[in-house]
């Protein structure tokens, strides 16, 4: 077992003009931006058997074989951003399955490229990074109420996620290809101090 995505147990109560700002493909983005792939770990850890993730990236970015695993995820990736310009949703549907299985599979032993140090391993970057992004919105002057796994959930004046959007794509550059988008702006939100408990009243008081 490993420790899986950050969430943050979230105040009791409810709070107005939250806005959520997710991160696009996280883990699948992770895999990527890191190369964790399982043939390059293999020779990784076979060359190097006590180095660690550091040793890993500068060994995968000199590496010049095939990565099916990791254009595999490339492939999904570019067909997920085509049908979501389309009109085939259950298409959509599908191909987001697959593109999210890619980081679960390598943690299933009945799986023949198990390799559960990898799974372990986007989870570990992706705490870092949604951390850092809580870190910077608060020094942009912004309360952060709660964290849940690829998603912040701030406190803000209507007029400003997309504010907050746009600067934390640009810190999102220091950490690889990532994204980081407002995916919801709530007139209001109730926590009942659960994880993953919620209820909200959305800008269309639904």
């Amino acid at each position: 077992t490993f420790e899986g995505g950050l969430v943050l147990t979230p105040p009791v109560g409810v709070l107005h003009n939250v806005a959520v700002l997710d991160m696009s493909r996280f883990y699948p983005s992770v895999l990527l931006s890191e190369k964790l792939d399982p043939i390059i770990y293999h020779q990784f850890r076979q060359r190097f058997p006590g180095a660690d993730w550091s040793s890993y990236k500068e060994f995968s970015l000199g590496y010049t074989g095939e990565s099916l695993f990791l254009s595999f995820v490339q492939e999904m990736i570019a067909e997920r951003l085509k049908l979501e310009k389309s009109e085939h949703r259950t298409k959509l549907a599908s191909v987001k399955g697959l593109l999210n299985s890619c980081y679960g599979v390598l943690a299933h032993p009945g799986f023949r490229l198990y390799v559960p140090d990898i799974p372990a391993r986007v989870t570990e970057v992706a705490r870092q990074i949604i951390s850092e992004m809580a870190t910077e919105v608060k020094q942009f002057g912004y309360t952060v109420n709660y964290i849940d796994t690829d998603g912040l959930f701030i406190s803000v004046a209507k007029d400003d996620p997309k504010v907050i959007e746009t600067r934390l794509n640009f810190v999102l550059k220091r950490y690889g290809d990532y994204t980081i988008k407002l995916e919801h702006f709530y007139k209001a939100i109730l926590f009942v101090g659960a994880k993953k408990k919620y209820c909200f009243v959305d800008s269309a008081s639904n």
